[in-house]
C-alpha cells in the first residue's frame, strides 16, 4: 500500500514521458509543459512541439491502492503497477513482516488472534498454538479482507454448538462478497446456522461464502456443523475450491448436509463423507457448477434422494472419482451429470424412497457416462418418470465404454454409444454391436470395491474378464473426444492392444 501516485517525467533517464513532459518551446512536444517549466502559448500538440500551460495528468482520478502494505503502488499512463517492497519490512502495525509482497505473521492462538490476522490481511498467517489446540468461538468470525489463515495442522476453530435450535449457536466463518480467502491445515467444527428462515437465515453451519467470494480450503476439515435449512458444512454462493480436504459429519435439516452450492465448486483429492440431509444432497447439493477430480463421496444419507450428490440444477462433472455406500441413491440429477473414469458402487435407497435402490435416479435430468463402472447388489439405473418442462432430448442419457454390474429400471431411457457391458442381465437396452449384455459374474470377474492404488477406491478387473481389451484406441476418448490415456487410478491406457471397459485398466506385467 506504499502509494507512489503520479506520472513520471524523467526524460533524462530514458523513461518515456507522459503527455506534457516537454519543457517550454524545446521539448519533445505534447499538450504543454508542466507548471514548473512554464510559459509559452496556450498549448501545442506533439506535431507542433509547442509549449503550453499544463499537460493532462493521465493518472488523475486513478486509484492504484491495492490495500496491501507490502507493495509499492504506482500509476503510469493511467496504468497501475504493484511492486513488492523489500522483504522483512514491518507491516500490520508491527504484527507481521513483508515477504514476496505479502504481509505474514504469527498471531495468538485465540479467537482474538484470528480476528487480528484477518484485520491485517495478506498472509499466510500462522498461530502460536504450541501443538494441537481447539479455539472455541463466542461469535461468527467475518472474513472481510483478502487473507490466508494457516493452522499448520494444529488449529481447530469450534463454535461449541450442539444443535441447530440453540439460541447461542453460530456459524464459524463467513466470507464477505468479493473477498479472496484461503484456510490452510485447520479444522472448522461445531458451528450452527440458526435464525429466522423467512429472513434467509439458517444456511451454512460451518462456513458461508457470499456471492463473489473466492474461498479455498487446503488440507483442511469441515466437520460436525449443522444448518437449520441447508449447507450444514458449507454454503457457497461464490467460488469454492477444496484440495486435499474433508467435509464430514455435517447435517442440514433440508438439503446439502455437507455442502450446498449455487456457485462454482471444485473438489480435488478430497472426501465428502458421513453427512446427512432430509430433502436431498446428503453429501453435496448442487445448483451451480460442480467439478470433482480424484475425490470420494461416501456414506452420506438423504431420506428423499441424492444421498451422495443431488444435482438440482446446473452441471456436475466427476472425473477419476468414486461415489459409494450412500443411503438415498448415489447421484440424483435434475441437471446434467457427466462421469468420466469414475466408480458408482453400493449405494442404496433412502428410507422414504419408493423405487429400487439406485446408483442413479434421473428427475428431468441427464447423465453421460464414459469409461465408468457401476456396481453393487442393489445398484440400478432408473428414471422417476416425472413430467419435465425441458424437451425430451435433454433427458436422454448416454453410456459409453461403461460397465453396469446391476440392473436398469423399467423407466430408464439411455442411448448406447457402444462398448458397454451389462451383467448379469439384459435390462439396459444396449443395442450396439460392440455392447455385451447378459455377461455372467464369472465372465465379468469384477473385484470388490477396494484400494487398488490411486487416490480413490475402484473395482479391479480380474484375469480373463470380458471387459479387457475391448475398446479400440481410437474410441478410447473422453467427452471432448480427446484420448483417454489413463484410468481412474492414473494407470496408463491402454495396457494391451485396446482399452478396457469401465474405470479400471488391468495392468500387464513385465
Amino acid at each position: 500500500m506504499r502509494y507512489l501516485f503520479g506520472f513520471m517525467c524523467v526524460c533524462a533517464l530514458g523513461v518515456v514521458p507522459l503527455v506534457g513532459c516537454g519543457e517550454n518551446g524545446n521539448g519533445p512536444g505534447g499538450s504543454g509543459g508542466t507548471a514548473a517549466t512554464g510559459g509559452g502559448g496556450s498549448g501545442g500538440t506533439a506535431a507542433t512541439g509547442g509549449g503550453g500551460s499544463r499537460g493532462t495528468d493521465l493518472c488523475e482520478g486513478v486509484d492504484c491502492d491495492d490495500g496491501n502494505e507490502c507493495t509499492d503502488d504506482t500509476c503510469v499512463d493511467s496504468t497501475c503497477s504493484h511492486t513488492a517492497v523489500e522483504d522483512d519490512t514491518s507491516c500490520g502495525d508491527g504484527a507481521g513482516t513483508c515477504h514476496a509482497g505479502s504481509c505474514s505473521g504469527t498471531f495468538a492462538c485465540t479467537e482474538a488472534g484470528i480476528g487480528e490476522a484477518i484485520a491485517v490481511g495478506g498472509g499466510p498467517h500462522t498461530f502460536d498454538c504450541g501443538g494441537p489446540k481447539t479455539v472455541t468461538t463466542d461469535a461468527e468470525i467475518g472474513i472481510d479482507r483478502d487473507v490466508i489463515l494457516d493452522g499448520e495442522g494444529n488449529l481447530t476453530v469450534d463454535g461449541g454448538g450442539e444443535h441447530a435450535d440453540a439460541l447461542d449457536d453460530h456459524r464459524i466463518f463467513s466470507v464477505a462478497e468479493g473477498v479472496t480467502a484461503e484456510l490452510r491445515a485447520l479444522t472448522v467444527s461445531g458451528g450452527a446456522s440458526t435464525g429466522d428462515i423467512l429472513a434467509g437465515e439458517g444456511f451454512g453451519g460451518g462456513i458461508h461464502n457470499d456471492r463473489g467470494g473466492i474461498l479455498t480450503l487446503t488440507n483442511s476439515t469441515v466437520s460436525g456443523n449443522t444448518a437449520i435449512v441447508a449447507g450444514g458444512g458449507i454454503y457457497n454462493l461464490g467460488w469454492l475450491t477444496l484440495t486435499n480436504s474433508t467435509v464430514s459429519g455435517n447435517t442440514a435439516i433440508v438439503a446439502g448436509g455437507g455442502i450446498l452450492t449455487f456457485g462454482t465448486l471444485t473438489l480435488t483429492n478430497s472426501t465428502v463423507s458421513g453427512n446427512a440431509a432430509t430433502q436431498g444432497g446428503g453429501g453435496i447439493a448442487n445448483s451451480g457448477t460442480l467439478t470433482l477430480m480424484d475425490s470420494t463421496v461416501s456414506e452420506n444419507t438423504s431420506q428423499f434422494g441424492g444421498g451422495g450428490i443431488a444435482v438440482f440444477a446446473g452441471t456436475a462433472t466427476l472425473t477419476n472419482s468414486t461415489v459409494s455406500g450412500n443411503d438415498g441413491f448415489g447421484v440424483a440429477s435434475e441437471g446434467v451429470a457427466t462421469l468420466i473414469n469414475s466408480t458408482i458402487s453400493g449405494n442404496s435407497e433412502g428410507s422414504l424412497a419408493v423405487e429400487c435402490s439406485f446408483a442413479f435416479t434421473i428427475e428431468c435430468g441427464r447423465f453421460d457416462l464414459i469409461n465408468s463402472t457401476m456396481s453393487g447388489d442393489t445398484a440400478c439405473l432408473s428414471s422417476t418418470g416425472f413430467e419435465c418442462d425441458e424437451p425430451q432430448a435433454f433427458n436422454v442419457s448416454t453410456l459409453t465404454n461403461t460397465v453396469i454390474d446391476g440392473v436398469c429400471g423399467e423407466l430408464w431411457v439411455a442411448t448406447s454409444n457402444g462398448y458397454n457391458i451389462e451383467s448379469p442381465g439384459n435390462t439396459c437396452g444396449f443395442d450396439q454391436l460392440t455392447d455385451q449384455a447378459s455377461v455372467t459374474e464369472m465372465q465379468l470377474n469384477l473385484g470388490p470395491l477396494a484400494d487398488n492404488g490411486g487416490p480413490t477406491q475402484t473395482h479391479a478387473l480380474g484375469p480373463g474378464s470380458f471387459a479387457i481389451d475391448q475398446i479400440p484406441v481410437t474410441e478410447c476418448v473422453d467427452v471432448d473426444s480427446m484420448p483417454l490415456t489413463e484410468d481412474q487410478r492414473g494407470v496408463t491406457r491402454p495396457q494391451g492392444p485396446a482399452c478396457d471397459v469401465g474405470a479400471f485398466e488391468l495392468e500387464v506385467g513385465p
